[in-house]
């Protein structure tokens, strides 16, 4: 039901854990509230390189349970090693569609995913798969990058102009191939999953990220986007020039800053309240 259109390499996990960095304090808020806590039982969606994995570990404590699922052998493989050397006992990994996800007794209390709803051809279909693994009362919640056409540029200062416009060539190759501008319609996705958004737990943040972090994750994330962009023909292979890209950012004053694109965070309840039946 998915269609991942990023690369499967030990490069593209690096970028995932750097990118990582600075999207930890959305997604730890957006875990609160969705009921992340000691004790808590966690289904982590898509597992990357293991960070929401481990946030959501760290969160719930010895006493709760992390489970995380991925497709990808490489992924499972960086994110279990990486689980073990930071000595999470409450974390397990399974080779599992998130589409097809597995039950933990009467269901888990939260279920999270960051960037993988995007990429999902029916998010409604999957969201509703997802929610039967939850438990009545229990939280699905999602942290997802809203990307549209005609988002602004023009606030940016001119010493990063040339990144700017590289950007804008690169990004609409992956904007086709996801569920662009998806932050307006993830309550209608999750009420029609059959989701309660009664608590409307929904916001657009975005981190601002320092210059000096502007090339590990910045110029990183448009090095992941060039094979789309060259298959699509919007550019010729060989044409970016990297050190200039990276120059940019090197020559930036110390106030210089990246703005990514809005996130969505968002989190609905599984109707009903623990303890009640439900059809398996």
């Amino acid at each position: 039901m998915s269609d991942y259109p990023l690369e499967s390499t030990e490069r593209e996990r690096d970028r995932l854990e750097r990118q990582a960095r600075v999207l930890r304090p959305l997604t730890e808020r957006l875990l609160r509230r969705a009921g992340a806590e000691p004790g808590a039982s966690v289904l982590d969606l898509g597992t990357g390189a293991g960070d929401v994995a481990m946030l959501a570990a760290e969160l719930v404590g010895p006493t709760g349970r992390v489970v995380s699922l991925d497709r990808d052998a490489g992924n499972l493989q960086r994110a279990h090693e990486r689980g073990e050397r930071a000595g999470y006992t409450n974390l397990s990994f399974l080779e599992r569609d998130i589409a097809d996800p597995p039950r933990l007794g009467e269901g888990f209390d939260v279920a999270v995913g960051r960037y993988v709803l995007m990429y999902q051809t029916d998010p409604v279909a999957v969201v509703r798969a997802i929610a039967r693994a939850v438990r009545p009362g229990g939280a699905v919640a999602f942290h997802e990058i809203s990307l549209y056409e005609g988002m602004r540029d023009d606030a940016w200062p001119a010493s990063t102009r040339l990144f700017v416009e590289t950007m804008a060539k690169l990004s609409p190759s992956l904007r086709r191939r996801i569920q662009a501008n998806i932050a307006p319609r993830l309550p209608s996705i999750f009420v029609d999953a059959g989701l309660d958004v009664a608590d409307w737990g929904f916001e657009l943040s975005s981190p601002l990220v320092h210059a000096a972090d502007a090339i590990p994750v910045g110029v990183d994330l448009m090095r992941t986007f060039e094979p789309l962009a060259i298959a699509d023909g919007a550019i010729a292979a060989g044409e970016i020039d990297w050190d200039a890209q990276e120059r940019v950012w090197r020559e930036s004053p110390p106030h210089g800053a990246l703005t990514l694109p809005a996130s969505v965070l968002g989190w609905a309840r599984v109707p009903g309240s623990k303890g009640d039946d439900r059809d398996a």
